[in-house]
């Protein structure tokens, strides 16, 4: 495992949650005074890709008090004794258990999403425990128009179909299938007027329902909403353009962990250039406010410059996310031949002049890889996924890693 560095990370204006690791500020303030305090219960409504409420995308409500958005409103959401426990432990200022997550982040020295929604909150107009809904955060099921390796069956319907062409899949893809009474209490939500509004998927602009919600989005309400969309770059048409132009802000994470072929293979069946080419075309749209999100893995790490420099060839603000599952492709599960090669590139990478947020980034990477020790089975386990994976779409990790 890729031991936990202390590191400082670039300042994201919007509070999000990017697989499993959120996007810290170098320097969160504690708005409210108190140590254990936690706005998000408070001012947040998140719903997952099969419809079920949470507290937020790493805090899963127990299946007792379970609840989907096909069968509940938002208003019976927000009256469920679970949510209402999570709220009297932070007004007393008592840590939940349920937020395991961000406490044990803490401890260990890194920014939990807690501390980064702090400041973000008062930005938007949360008061210390007022309910009253700013932020929504919606993965709309998992339809999903690529199958990217290091995804799963929750956020890609074409993993979950070639999952089960390789009979490993263990969702059905009826659990993430949204009813019409979905979308009705999902516009419900949306009436409240949130100021921050983050949809992801599957991929989001390849939903036609997204499309549609966003399309009969009020202008006025629009002008006063900062949208958030975690997209992957591969469509963008001149009807997603006009619907996102009533918007004052439009915040894109743009997923490229890599150029040419390699990014091909890794998001599998994109074609980078005309991901690039709707990425282009994007940026001239000036309500947008776009940021590359790469995803750091054992099959780009060798090739990780690459990227570092496309982004600074678009002029794109740049993010690297470390993987952590599923594990066989964390950085450090590399064979030592490997793994010196990619020691050898960050070092080459790191004499060259970079962001400092890029420079504290890289530097931890090269010293996990210096420190860690080879497991046999854990790259052999490496080695059998991707390699059925290969079989099916006739391709080959070992095009990217020579061993």
């Amino acid at each position: 495992m890729v031991r936990v560095v202390k590191r400082s990370r670039p300042r994201i204006v919007i509070p999000i949650c990017v697989g499993s690791n959120p996007i810290m500020h170098p320097n969160p303030i504690d708005i409210y005074k108190m140590k254990h305090y936690c706005a998000m219960p408070f001012n947040h409504v998140s719903v997952g890709n099969n419809g079920d409420y949470q507290i937020c995308c790493i805090h899963p409500v127990p299946q007792e008090y379970k609840q989907n958005i096909n069968q509940t409103s938002v208003d019976e959401w927000l009256q469920n004794p679970y949510l209402d426990e999570v709220k009297s432990a932070f007004a007393q200022d008592d840590p939940h258990p349920g937020c395991q997550r961000c406490w044990q982040q803490e401890a260990s020295g890194v920014q939990s999403i807690r501390q980064v929604q702090a400041k973000e909150y008062k930005i938007i107009g949360a008061k210390p425990m007022q309910s009253k809904i700013l932020h929504i955060e919606v993965a709309v099921g998992n339809l999903c128009n690529l199958s990217c390796v290091m995804c799963n069956e929750y956020n890609s319907s074409m993993i979950l179909s070639e999952n089960r062409q390789l009979s490993i899949s263990v969702l059905d893809q009826r659990e993430f299938t949204w009813s019409e009474s979905a979308f009705e209490n999902l516009q419900q939500i949306v009436d409240y007027k949130p100021r921050v509004i983050h949809l992801r998927g599957g991929e989001p602009m390849y939903n036609k329902r997204i499309f549609e919600l966003l399309d009969h989005f009020p202008v006025e309400h629009a002008k006063n909403t900062l949208l958030h969309l975690s997209t992957n770059a591969t469509v963008w048409t001149e009807q997603w353009q006009q619907v996102l132009s009533k918007f004052n802000t439009v915040r894109m994470m743009l997923s490229v962990d890599a150029v040419g072929s390699l990014a091909e293979y890794i998001r599998y069946p994109s074609k980078f250039d005309q991901v690039e080419h709707n990425i282009r075309a994007i940026v001239k749209n000036s309500n947008i406010r776009p940021v590359v999100h790469a995803t750091v893995q054992n099959l780009n790490i060798m090739h990780i410059g690459n990227v570092i420099q496309w982004a600074k060839r678009m002029n794109i603000y740049l993010m690297l996310d470390l993987l952590v599952q599923p594990d066989y492709l964390e950085i450090t599960n590399l064979p030592p031949v490997l793994k010196q090669q990619s020691i050898d590139h960050l070092s080459t990478v790191l004499a060259q002049d970079l962001e400092p947020h890029i420079q504290s980034e890289i530097s931890a990477y090269k010293t996990a890889l210096e420190t860690a020790a080879f497991d046999q089975l854990r790259w052999q386990q490496f080695v059998d996924n991707v390699s059925r994976r290969d079989a099916v779409r006739k391709n080959s990790h070992r095009d990217f890693l020579k061993y």
